[in-house]
């Protein structure tokens, strides 16, 4: 099996705009729902895959399959929860936005509490980013 190269840059102050972008677009077919940025990019100064990770958050289950519908139309296709329970992932093609991940979430999942719980510490704690970036204890 061939291994995939994962590129790592030193962070981009744009990357916030280009989240704030995409939001707002999803905001104009979400204007109810938390849409969030998480992931290596929403930390500042912390160098990352140059790829938003995005969650939409809802609190029942039950608003899934609505909500599916409504990201088809905008173009993204339905993936699943991909092993982790609560948090439902999303492929898209030709959308001429910036390069992200798209997930809904529980607002009581395990992906949505990792993603937030990471996003917190560090934000909380940035002196541990360069032990974070070069895996030092």
């Amino acid at each position: 099996m061939a291994l995939k190269k994962i590129e790592v840059i030193d962070y981009d102050k744009q990357w916030q705009e280009k989240f704030s972008e995409i939001k707002k677009c999803l905001r104009k077919t979400f204007p109810n729902l938390p849409i969030i940025h998480v992931g290596s990019t929403s930390i500042p100064n912390l160098p990352a895959k140059p790829i938003i990770d995005i969650d939409i958050v809802i609190k029942d289950i039950n608003e899934l399959p609505k909500i599916n519908e409504k990201l088809k139309t905008l173009g993204y296709e339905f993936l699943g929860d991909l092993g982790i329970i609560g948090r439902y992932a999303y492929s898209y093609s030709n959308l001429p936005l910036y390069p992200h991940h798209l997930y809904v979430c529980l607002n009581d999942g395990r992906g949505y509490i990792e993603h937030r719980i990471f996003q917190k510490y560090l934000l909380k704690y940035p002196y541990d980013l360069d032990s974070y970036v070069h895996g030092q204890n």
